[in-house]
This record gives structure tokens, sequence and C-alpha cells, in this order.
């Protein structure tokens, strides 16, 4: 199944994160629309897929979540 989720609603994307097992996320730029989706899944244990080559906020979400994501065993890739 796939759902299209508007990334600036919170209720949205929690419904969806909760949802699903893996979330892919084909939107960039995703310092603006990946780090509410990547909270959500580290918050419900849902993994986490994208496509970025934005390494400096690729290591502000390690920096931020990778604690997070260790509890609930979310794999964010």
């Amino acid at each position: 199944q796939v759902l299209l989720v508007d990334v600036m609603n919170p209720g949205h994307v929690e419904m969806a994160v909760k949802k699903a097992r893996v979330v892919i996320n084909a939107v960039g730029p995703y310092w603006r629309w990946g780090t509410p989706v990547i909270g959500a899944c580290v918050k419900h244990g849902t993994h986490y897929v994208n496509l970025t080559g934005e390494p400096q906020w690729v290591r502000r979400i390690i920096d931020a979540y990778d604690f997070g994501a260790t509890r609930t065993h979310a794999a964010i890739v």
C-alpha cells in the first residue's frame, strides 16, 4: 500500500508512520521535508530510507536521532 503524506501536517505524518513498517522518502530537500518524518519513525520504531546527498543534514540527524532509533529499533538509512 502506498500512502501520500503532507509532511507539514504532523498528524498525517504520525498516522502514516504508525501504519508502516518502512517509510521510503523520495522528496527533498531532506533537511526541510525529511526531519519530521524521521522523528516520527524513530518514535514509532519504523524503518526509514531516503536518497539524500545532504551530508551536513545527515550528521545532524545522526546526532539528534541515533540514540532514540537504537532504543526503538528503527533503522534510519
